[in-house]
């Protein structure tokens, strides 16, 4: 499927400007090899921060307890 089959098929309430979406992936792609690992760590918990803040707290709720299982279920695979 093509990117204009696709285009289309997006609703008109949805839509994005392609161009505008490019530059944003080439701009994160671009920041992501020039920066360092504490930048990058700290730019994810910013972004971390603002995404929860649009979240309600049931969706809040249900995020922390995926992340929790994840963090315990990789305690277990370390400890044999």
């Amino acid at each position: 499927m093509t990117l204009a089959h696709r285009w289309d098929s997006i609703s008109p309430m949805k839509k994005k400007n392609l161009a505008a979406v490019a530059l944003g992936r080439l701009g994160a792609a671009a920041r992501n090899r020039s920066l360092t690992d504490k930048e990058r760590e700290a730019l994810s918990r910013k972004a971390g921060k603002a995404r929860m803040q649009t979240m309600t707290p049931e969706q809040r709720r249900v995020v922390a307890k995926a992340a929790a299982k994840a963090r315990w279920a990789k305690k277990e695979k370390e400890n044999g």
